[in-house]
């Protein structure tokens, strides 16, 4: 009974450790499950994008349609390289233009990582996007 304890307890405080992580950092964190085909964003998505995570339903492909159209295939190829099961790449870093829920778009600093199961398949992508201008924005459409 002592272990089932501690266990809760731990994972107790690491929920609430990465909870107060994800409101210190001024990035916007996501953690994408692949199996389940669901999206968590972090509260930074409200502060940076005003897309506010409780009162949407986040879905990796409505995150994919807020790319600028002109960056859009070329992120989602990119993409497609990372998850083949034969590709080693784990580590991203990408820049590209967001949509903010006012219309104008944020030039954004994209990091993730792609975790991987014994065969090589991605089963998670978590990470983390900054927006490089805060104070810049560009209008939709340009």
């Amino acid at each position: 009974m002592s272990e089932l304890v501690e266990s809760r307890k731990s994972t107790a405080q690491h929920i609430e450790r990465y909870q107060i992580v994800t409101q210190a950092t001024s990035d916007a964190i996501w953690d994408y499950d692949r199996k389940k085909n669901s999206l968590y964003w972090g509260e930074g998505f409200l502060s940076l994008f005003g897309y506010n995570p409780s009162k949407i339903e986040p879905s990796f492909e409505f995150l994919l349609s807020l790319i600028h159209p002109d960056d859009r295939n070329r992120i989602f190829r990119l993409i497609q390289l990372y998850i083949d099961p034969k590709s080693s790449k784990k580590n991203w870093l990408e820049e590209y233009r967001f949509l903010k829920s006012d219309g104008t778009y944020a030039i954004v600093l994209d990091k993730a990582i792609f975790i991987r199961d014994d065969l090589g398949n991605v089963t998670r992508v978590v990470g983390a996007m900054q927006d490089i201008f805060p104070t810049t924005t560009w209008q939709k459409g340009f």
